[in-house]
């Protein structure tokens, strides 16, 4: 971990950083980055991302290779560890689902984000859903077959929209049950492990 936040940040990052890679490796089934140690870099401002070369001028943090940026200058740890969360699942989908789509990628990590409650929780909560992301995001037009059809090629007019979008889509698709069987839940998992071969 490196940061010029202060020493409680520092601090506060190293007490969690595990407890989120530990849950994220339990969920995936495996951990990847045994012998390989990554870096947590937290920057104070928007400034620093731009230094580390943030791809959007809007992200409050981002993922390459093994280096995690994000920026933290007012909040909580516990906060900042929502962030690290979704960043890290970045780094495993890098390491195990290379060649995901955008949608799947940061739908997936918005509800990694969301999906626990304190830093200590040793796995996420199976069925989460944010109905207020759902709610806003049919509001959005998304249900319409036209317009999600530019989700799922990639070709809407802001990346952003991949965070609510993409998470409505994984949400449904991972967890979506008729008589008590989750219909997609397989075919999501053969369509993560196929990424690049698609």
């Amino acid at each position: 971990v490196e940061t010029i936040c202060g020493f409680e940040t520092i601090l506060g990052v190293v007490a969690t950083v595990e407890d989120h890679h530990r849950r994220l490796a339990g969920w995936y089934g495996e951990d990847p980055f045994e012998d390989r140690q990554g870096l947590v870099r937290i920057v104070p401002e928007s400034a620093g991302l731009e230094a580390e070369s943030t791809p959007f001028w809007w992200a409050g943090g981002f993922q390459a290779g093994d280096l995690t940026v994000l920026k933290f200058s007012c909040g909580t740890i516990e906060g900042l560890g929502h962030g690290l969360t979704h960043e890290l699942t970045h780094r495993f989908d890098g390491a195990l689902f290379p060649g995901q789509p955008s949608w799947l990628t940061e739908g997936k990590a918005v509800w990694t984000a969301s999906a626990y409650g304190p830093s200590t929780d040793e796995v996420f909560v199976a069925n989460h859903a944010n109905f207020g992301t759902f709610q806003g995001v049919w509001i959005d037009g998304w249900g319409r077959a036209e317009k999600l059809e530019t989700l799922i090629s990639g070709t809407m007019e802001d990346y952003r929209d991949n965070y609510a979008a993409g998470y409505c889509l994984y949400v449904y698709l991972n967890t979506w049950e008729e008589g008590g069987e989750r219909l997609f839940q397989e075919a999501l998992q053969r369509f993560m492990e196929g990424g690049r071969s698609r």
